[in-house]
C-alpha cells in the first residue's frame, strides 16, 4: 500500500507539471521572443511581440478549452478499459481544436489590416508587427497539434514524455533566436521563425512515441451520436482554463 502510494505521488507530480509546463509553453515561446528581440533588435520588436501576445494567447486558450477536458476524460476512459472512447475522445478533441485554430488563424489572416491599425498606434513598430505577426500565425496552426499531444499523452501515463518535449522545444526556441537573429540577421522575422520551429520540434519528439504504438490513442471515425461528446469536453476545458481566459480579458 506504502508503494502504490509513493508511485501514485510520483505520477501525480510529474502529472501536474507536465500539465503546468503545456499551458506556459506558448506563453514562455513568445516571452522569450520578447526579451531577446528587445535586447537584440530595439524596442520596436519588443513592442511588436507584446501586441501579439494576447493574440496569440487567446489561440492557445480556444485550442485547449478543446483537448484539456477531453484529456482528463479520455484519461478516465481508458482507466475504466474503454480504450474506444478514449480514442474517439482523441478525435474530436483533435478535430475541434484544428478547426477552432485554423478558423482563427485565417480570420486573424484576412483582417489583418486593420487589425495592424488597431493594435499599433506607433508607426514606427508597425513593420515590426507586420512581419511578426504574418509569420506566427503559423505557429497557431501548430497549436492543435501541441497542446493536444502534450495534454493527452501526459495524463495517458507518460508525463515526463511531455515535460521533456515541452523544455526541448523552449530550448530549442532560445537557441534558434540567437541563430537566426545575430547569426543570420533576421531581425524580427528570425524571432517568428525560431517560435515556430520550437512548434515543430515540439511534436516531432511525440513522434517515436506515437509511430511504436507505445500510446494508446489514435484517430477514430465520429458519426452523428459522438457529437454528444462536445459538451463535456467543452465544459471541462472551459473549466480549466477560466484563469487563462480571464488574464486575456
Amino acid at each position: 500500500m506504502k508503494h502504490t502510494s509513493k508511485i501514485l505521488d510520483y505520477s501525480l507530480k510529474y502529472t501536474t507539471i507536465a500539465t503546468v509546463l503545456t499551458a506556459a509553453a506558448p506563453l514562455a515561446a513568445t516571452f522569450v521572443d520578447g526579451i531577446l528581440a528587445g535586447n537584440l533588435i530595439g524596442n520596436p520588436a519588443f513592442n511588436a511581440i507584446n501586441i501579439v501576445l494576447p493574440i496569440s494567447n487567446l489561440v492557445m486558450v480556444l485550442t485547449l478549452i478543446c483537448n484539456m477536458g477531453g484529456s482528463v476524460l479520455a484519461a478516465k476512459a481508458l482507466g475504466e478499459g474503454d480504450r474506444l472512447r478514449a480514442r474517439k475522445i482523441f478525435t474530436f478533441s483533435f478535430m475541434s481544436a484544428l478547426i477552432v485554430a485554423v478558423a482563427a488563424s485565417a480570420f486573424i489572416f484576412l483582417n489583418r489590416g486593420w487589425l495592424y491599425q488597431d493594435l499599433c498606434p506607433d508607426s514606427g513598430d508597425l513593420p515590426f508587427l507586420k512581419k511578426y505577426l504574418d509569420i506566427l500565425i503559423i505557429y497557431f496552426l501548430l497549436y492543435p497539434f501541441t497542446t493536444t499531444l502534450n495534454n493527452f499523452i501526459s495524463v495517458e501515463g507518460y508525463p515526463s514524455l511531455t515535460t521533456k518535449a515541452v523544455v526541448v522545444a523552449n530550448a530549442s526556441n532560445i537557441l534558434l533566436d540567437v541563430v537566426f537573429i545575430v547569426c543570420l540577421h533576421m531581425g524580427i522575422a528570425g524571432a517568428a521563425w525560431a517560435t515556430v520551429a520550437s512548434g515543430v520540434i515540439n511534436i516531432l519528439m511525440y513522434v517515436p512515441h506515437l509511430m511504436h504504438g507505445r500510446s494508446q490513442y489514435g484517430i477514430e471515425r465520429l458519426f452523428r451520436e459522438d457529437m454528444r461528446l462536445a459538451k463535456p469536453i467543452f465544459a471541462q476545458g472551459f473549466g480549466f482554463n477560466v484563469f487563462y481566459i480571464m488574464t486575456n480579458l
